[in-house]
């Protein structure tokens, strides 16, 4: 469930990662819906190096989960550390 894709934002190259080892949180969004809870997954990983250009930068986002165990969306961000 928390294997995607980003792309380095140096080279472009795509990288397919389990993001997992990086949730800093995890909040029920909305418990009240028709399937059950709602779930966000926060994603912080401050150093991610591109294992393409060898460049460090930064992933951040969300991973949601709708019902509960099902993958729903995901929305990941990078952001360049060097210049």
């Amino acid at each position: 469930m928390f294997t995607h894709s980003i792309y380095c934002p140096y080279c472009n190259s795509e990288i397919t990662e389990d993001w997992s080892d990086y949730i800093t949180s995890s909040d029920v969004v909305d418990e009240d819906r028709q399937m059950g809870c709602e779930i966000e997954h926060s994603i912080e990983c401050e150093e991610y190096t591109c294992p393409g250009c060898k460049k460090t930068f930064r992933v951040y986002g969300s991973v949601w989960e709708y019902p509960e165990g099902a993958y729903n969306y995901h929305e990941l961000n990078t952001e360049q550390l060097e210049d």
